[in-house]
């Protein structure tokens, strides 16, 4: 019984890391903290939207994710309200937490706060963009237009690379850029061993 039920977690373990739930990393993990620090500053008076990327993902998969930063140069917070893309019947505003070791994944239908002079990044593994549906396969080299919208600014329109599932960028911690299900509320996935 007891090697039937290892046999079963270590088979849903590795479907997982084979259909991209867990990015293994390939750079070192101090990694995510360089990117951090290499955030530019707002320029005044814009909100400009830079890193933009997504991941490509297996051709059976259903979802896929887009990872940015935005950058506020306005005197005032405003907030990412929503995203567009034909690229999926539905794009959402998520976030993925963890609580006590199960990876779970957040709707913000409220969005995300971007200070003044700050910048918000949306991050495997943290904030970012859902794409629920897709209508096309997301493979490496290909783009798509996605059109991200503030309640204090105007939209801004922009076109998102696709890159492969081990370029550097995209390595950090958990990625659910190709999860098959996903139902209202959170979704809970197991922690990476």
């Amino acid at each position: 019984m007891r090697y039937a039920l290892r046999f079963v977690v270590g088979s849903l373990l590795f479907t997982l890391v084979l259909s991209g739930c867990f990015a293994i990393p390939s750079a070192p993990a101090q990694m995510g903290a360089e990117q951090a620090a290499t955030v530019p500053a707002p320029e005044p008076g814009k909100v400009t939207v830079v890193d933009a990327r997504s991941r490509a993902v297996p051709p059976t998969a259903q979802t896929g994710a887009a990872f940015l930063t935005v950058l506020n140069g306005l005197e005032q917070p405003i907030r990412l309200t929503a995203a567009a893309s034909d690229v999926a019947e539905s794009v959402e505003l998520h976030e993925t937490v963890d609580e006590n070791g199960v990876m779970k994944m957040i709707p913000h239908p409220e969005g995300f706060e971007i200070p003044a002079g700050g910048a918000l990044e949306l991050k495997p593994g943290a904030k970012h963009v859902m794409l629920i549906g897709l209508q096309q396969q997301l493979s490496a080299g290909d783009s798509f237009v996605l059109t991200l919208t503030f309640d204090l600014a105007d939209p801004v329109t922009l076109t998102v690379p696709v890159m492969a599932i081990g370029d550097t960028m995209m390595s950090e911690q958990m990625d659910h850029g190709a999860m098959e299900d996903h139902g209202e509320g959170t979704m809970a996935t197991p922690a990476a061993p």
